[in-house]
Formats: structure tokens, sequence, C-alpha cells
């Protein structure tokens, strides 16, 4: 006595990830090197409450002015380096005076403000110098040995075109070698893990967008990046690019996607009105100041709706992977509720056979509830699987 039974399921799994400060970091620090758009706050904030240091980027608000006691908000390095489980005290600028005098340590921020491609290589590999205060480098203060399990940040190259080094094709890529002598200095030294920024297109910034040099502004810009870019496939490490420039394009393509305003011309506007055209509906001293609908908070900083944005760029990419891991995981529940399915169906048929030379028709649904921990190397997530099996046996 044989029955064959056909099955065939239909089903759909779907997991909500809970990878943001809930996975094991499978880094051991995060250092970040550059210029303004990294300063975490290597100097002290005059406008703000005891205490406070300055980012290039708008305050927390309600009312974002000078004097309003709020702090400034968080940039892209402090947003991204939470959600890979580091602390506040680790995101914290290197040399900051203000730290030091409140008896607090020195952080893994070694941006500062309006520093070029040379400063940036002279705070790994000489001295670290933010105005206020001065320090040993990275490399200097660490023995020359860099972690090879930390997760190296860089960002620079703007300052050189703003500070007039850059005027030329050949000081492009001059400037664009500079920054890849930093990455470089890295990996000699241990450096394993180095995310780089590709240069905004600078031209399409409040600072020049519109003026006779946005042409030749942006063609620098785009060589920058692509000397770069040829420069960092030498260097042997895990460079991850962090394609700002794109990133910027997708969103100025499409503002309401990334909940900016869709009214409003982001790219020649701001919302301080510091050496920019402060936006009319959403700027500083409007009747609804709001920095979240604008791309930059000044002629080339972006709000923290921009620093956010390029934090979850960043993460995603580093995210990826363990997400990956999942994967098989909404194959394999699939699968066990077939396999549930087909046990429950024999199991029906105890002391109750089907009888030769009969049909009989199968359809299930079902559902599952799947959870996951974290891991070192992989995400946590939950998620809800339904499965609907259709088919049918025939006894011989």
């Amino acid at each position: 006595m044989i029955k064959k039974t056909l099955f065939v399921p239909l089903a759909s799994t779907l997991l909500s990830l809970a990878c943001a400060q809930a996975i094991a970091s499978p880094y051991s620090n995060f250092i970040v090197f550059g210029d303004s758009l990294s300063d975490a706050g290597q100097f002290a904030d005059p406008g703000g409450p005891a205490g406070a240091t300055l980012r290039a980027t708008n305050r927390t608000g309600p009312i974002y002015l000078d004097g309003s006691g709020e702090v400034y908000s968080a940039n892209a390095t402090q947003l991204l380096g939470a959600k890979l489980g580091f602390s506040e005290d680790q995101l914290a600028a290197s040399t900051s005076a203000t730290r030091a005098s409140e008896g607090l340590p020195d952080g893994n921020n070694w941006a500062v403000g309006r520093y070029r491609t040379d400063q940036i290589l002279d705070s790994i590999t000489t001295t670290s110098i933010a105005g206020e205060r001065s320090r040993p480098g990275y490399l200097v203060a660490n023995h020359l040995r860099a972690d090879p399990n930390a997760l190296y940040y860089l960002t620079g190259g703007g300052n050189d075109f703003l500070q007039g080094r850059v005027t030329s094709l050949d000081q492009a890529n001059a400037a664009a070698g500079r920054l890849v002598d930093s990455v470089q200095a890295l990996q000699q030294a241990g450096a394993r893990y180095i995310m780089v920024w590709l240069l905004p297109d600078i031209g399409l910034t409040p600072a020049i967008n519109g003026s006779p040099l946005q042409g030749f502004t942006s063609q620098l810009s785009a060589q920058f990046n692509s000397e770069l870019v040829r420069q960092l496939r030498t260097v042997d490490a895990q460079v991850i690019p962090l394609n700002i420039p794109v990133l910027l394009k997708e969103t100025f393509a499409n503002p309401a996607q990334f909940g900016l305003a869709t009214d409003q011309n982001l790219v020649a506007t701001c919302f301080s009105g510091r050496g920019c055209t402060e936006n009319a509906r959403y700027g500083l001293h409007s009747a609804t100041p709001d920095p979240s609908k604008l791309i930059y908070n000044d002629a080339v900083h972006p709000t923290e709706a921009g620093q956010r944005l390029i934090a979850d760029y960043a993460y995603s990419l580093l995210a990826a992977p363990w997400e990956i891991t999942l994967l098989p995981e909404m194959a394999q529940g699939t699968l066990r509720a077939h396999q549930d399915e087909l046990r429950n169906q024999w199991q029906a048929d105890w002391e109750n056979w089907q009888g030769v030379g009969q049909w009989r028709a199968i359809v299930a649904a079902g559902g599952q509830h799947q959870d996951f921990d974290s891991q070192r190397s992989g995400a946590s997530a939950d998620g809800n699987g339904f499965n609907l099996n259709i088919g049918g046996s025939y006894r011989l």
C-alpha cells in the first residue's frame, strides 16, 4: 500500500531587521580623520551652553539660534559610530581643549575643521593641531601601530579647493594623492578596514552654485574623485569608498524620498544663511525654520538631515554582509513550514487510512514567527512567515 503525495507550497517570509545598535560591532574601534565634514567638536562653542563644542551643522532646535541653550546636532561620524555601538566618549574629538579642561577623555575623532589633505596626513603621522590645543598624531600616540580590527573613516579635499590650493587638474590629482597618502600611512601601520569619502561636487554647493566657477569647479571635483579612486585601488586594505556625489545627486533628483522639501531649491539655498542664500521657507530666520527639509546648513556643510542621510548610507554598506546572513534563514523557514505540514498530514492518517484508489485534496495555511539573536558576524531580526500548501494524495 503506497500513498503518493503532491504538495505545492506557496510561502512568504518577512524579516524585520534589528541591526542598528543591536549587533555586537565587528570592529574594535571607530577612528576618524578629516576636515569639518567629520569634526566631532574640536573647538569650543561660544554660542552654546557650558562645555559645548562646534560642529559644522545646525543646532538641535527648536530655536536653532546661538544663545538658545542648544548644542549642535551630531554629525555623520557620530551617528554612524552610534549605530555601530560605540560610546559618546569614543566618538568624541581627539584634541578638544574644552573636553580636556573638563577632565573628559580624548575621543577617537581626529578630524579638524578647515584641515586640508596635508594637515589630515599630519594628524596621523606627526601632530594633531586643533587651534586651541595640539597633541601627537594618531600613529605617534600609538607607537606607530594602527589597530588592525578598527574601522577607519576619512574625509578630505574640500578645503584644498576652498583655500585656493586646487585650481587645475594637476592640482586636483595632487590633492587626491595626498588623501591617499593618509590611507597608505594607516594601511602600512596595520589598518585593514578604511572607509573613504569621495568628494562632493563642490560646484553643486551653495558656495559655488550659479557662479561663473560652477562648471570648472565641478570638473575639478570629478577629476579629484577619479584620481582618488584610481590610487585607492593600489592600497592593500579593504577600502570602502563612500560615493557621496552620487548620493547627493539621487537626493536632489528625488527629495521626497528622503523627506526633504520638494518645492525648494536645495542646491542654491541653505538653512543658516552663512555664506549662502538662506531658504525663505525653512531657513533659520524664517517663520518656520526646519533644517530637516534642507540638505545644506551653510555654504558647504550638511544639515542634520544631510548628516543622517550620509550616516545611513555608510551604515548600509557596512551592515549589508550581516543582513545577507539572514537570507538562508528565510528560505529555511519556508522549508520547515512545508515539512511541518507534510508531517501533519501523515499524522492525520493515523488509524484512519485513506482508501485504496482514492484521492484526497489538501489545502492548508499556516504561519510562524521567527526570532534570530544577534551574533558578532550576523544581525538580529524577527519576522512573520505565512504559507499556503495546496496538493493532493492518492493511495495505490
